[in-house]
């Protein structure tokens, strides 16, 4: 009985050490690196989020936003001299 219990806390300590572990921390520390993170609350509220998204959506977002910002003032000026 006592061999039995020995050899299954054996296994079971065998088991949970892997080296993958260290593995996949490099591998989220390169994910990290490569995610751009930003803290903002949103409008009416007081709770702050965090918010990551990787460097290439965050490039298209930006040039989003400044490509709406641009067809809003465009679009205000020619509205102004129309009327």
């Amino acid at each position: 009985m006592k061999k039995i219990i020995i050899l299954f806390t054996t296994a079971f300590l065998f088991a949970c050490s892997s080296t993958s572990g260290t593995k996949n921390d490099a591998t989220t520390a390169s994910k990290k690196s490569q995610l751009e993170c930003e803290v903002s609350s949103m409008t009416g509220s007081k709770l702050k989020r965090k918010r990551c998204i990787d460097k290439k959506q965050a490039e298209y977002e930006k040039e989003n936003a400044r490509r709406l910002t641009r067809e809003a003032l465009n679009n205000s000026s020619s509205i102004a001299t129309d009327g």
